[in-house]
């Protein structure tokens, strides 16, 4: 979500600054840091849309981290393999 928000300024982005170079480079006006938000706030809003719905589905059931020590096991998140 931040690289989404990150859309919204000008300089939010890498891409968003060359975006604006296209037109200095043609004598075009530049652009304000906050011109752009109308279509950084599309993109952010359909991008954390997709987030939400296709998040489930694509992350890992990790469990509960509270069921993890119970019963006295030792559980690892890792393993060291010589």
């Amino acid at each position: 979500m931040a690289v989404l928000g990150g859309t919204c300024t000008l300089i939010g982005t890498t891409t968003n600054l060359l975006v604006d170079g296209v037109p200095q480079a043609s004598g075009i006006e530049p652009l304000s840091i906050f011109e752009i938000i109308p279509v950084g706030v599309v993109a952010a809003a359909t991008g954390g849309l997709a987030l939400l719905m296709l998040g489930p589905f694509l992350l890992p059931d990790r469990g509960d981290i509270a069921r993890l020590g119970a019963d006295n096991e030792t559980a690892f998140f890792t393993e060291l393999r010589p």
